[in-house]
């Protein structure tokens, strides 16, 4: 079999969709799937070109260059070499599944779409996303053998879209050094945020919420880590300074994993405000290290947290009721313990022994079909 992975971005970009294409294609190959990645070339107009052929964790990459409409990318994909492949499976919506969408009859390969969030992580042009989503989004995800969201959010939004083929796997996640991880140093209040700096992410609510946590007790800390994707580090280390968080925030930018790694194990508590997620890599990430989720009240991180219920679901804009419901769960430690452990078996649903052979068998099916 042959598989092309297509989507906006991948290596050296990371994120949660990309490391989730990279743990895919690094089984299907492991598993004697000829899988491959075709992405753009930069992840925005404002970066630097990356090379037209690379690899990554020996997956082989093509890079092509695309006219950036903000919300909408616009190239010209290459049908010669998707022709070569047994099986498309693009990643979000958006112009490269119109495209191979539009081009069927050249390319003539079945074609699934994963949606991971959509393009609904912010309201930015949110009257054009909605009109797109319901033309020619909707034709789009009609014409694929099959969609498939990673979320409750996004398997309600494909199956407003289209219900004749949507179906949910969760994301995949790689949770065996985060669930073998010891956590004897861990502080209740410590508190830690893990993804990208992007306005979706809101980590500006973060910021209010610890400002009125430091009024409670003045131990909390809170350490942020991920690339800066939006530019939006001086903004956010200037709100800090205005709310007098600079002893008690530490912004990291991105760091090797065993850096995160040793940051969980010393975290009490992990925080979200994100406004929408298709699932919630980092997150799951985290609660599997032991760390006690409090995040944004949404679908897809109910999923997260699970049995620990709405006790552990928060509206980060409003900061004082936020940190109230911090303060009270760092405030005891034994329940915290128990919340800890309660977290981790949950979460672990979501490792990739569980999610891969779901994948192998959509695959199988759809080319059985073809």
């Amino acid at each position: 079999m042959r598989v092309i992975h297509v989507t906006p971005n991948f290596h050296p970009v990371t994120g949660g969709l990309e490391t989730f294409i990279a743990d895919l294609a690094s089984r299907q190959r492991a598993a004697g799937v000829d899988a491959h990645v075709l992405c753009f070339d930069r992840p925005s107009r404002r970066e630097t070109r990356q090379p037209p052929i690379g690899s990554f964790r020996d997956i082989p990459i093509t890079r092509i260059p695309f006219i950036d409409l903000r919300f909408y990318k616009i190239a010209k994909l290459p049908l010669d070499l998707v022709r070569s492949f047994d099986l498309i499976h693009v990643h979000t919506l958006g112009g490269p599944l119109d495209y191979l969408v539009r081009h069927r009859r050249t390319h003539q390969r079945p074609i699934i779409a994963s949606t991971h969030g959509g393009i609904l992580h912010t309201q930015t042009l949110a009257r054009l996303k909605k009109i797109y989503l319901n033309t020619i989004a909707r034709q789009s995800l009609h014409a694929c053998r099959q969609t498939i969201a990673s979320g409750p959010d996004d398997f309600a939004l494909l199956q407003t879209l289209s219900p004749q083929n949507a179906i949910r796997i969760p994301n995949g996640v790689d949770l065996a050094d985060f669930l073998n991880l010891q956590r004897p140093l861990a502080k209740p209040h410590r508190l830690l945020f893990v993804g990208r700096l992007a306005r979706n992410k809101r980590v500006e609510l973060l910021l209010t919420t610890l400002a009125e946590l430091l009024k409670l007790d003045p131990r909390f800390r809170l350490d942020i880590v991920g690339p800066d994707f939006e530019q939006l580090l001086p903004e956010l280390t200037q709100l800090a300074r205005k709310l007098h968080l600079d002893q008690a925030v530490q912004f990291h930018g991105p760091i090797p994993r065993t850096a995160m790694l040793d940051l969980i194990t010393h975290a009490g508590l992990c925080v979200s405000a994100s406004r929408y997620e298709g699932f919630g890599l980092a997150v799951a990430e985290t609660i599997a290290g032991g760390c006690v989720p409090v995040l944004q009240r949404h679908d897809a991180f109910a999923d997260l947290v699970g049995p620990l219920g709405q006790d552990h679901l928060v509206d980060f804009n409003q900061p004082l009721a936020s940190a109230q419901t911090i303060h009270r769960i760092a405030s005891h430690p034994q329940a915290l313990d128990q919340a800890s452990a309660t977290g981790r078996q949950h979460i672990r649903q979501f490792d990739w022994n569980h999610i891969f052979p779901r994948w192998q068998h959509l695959y199988a099916n759809v080319l059985a079909s073809a």
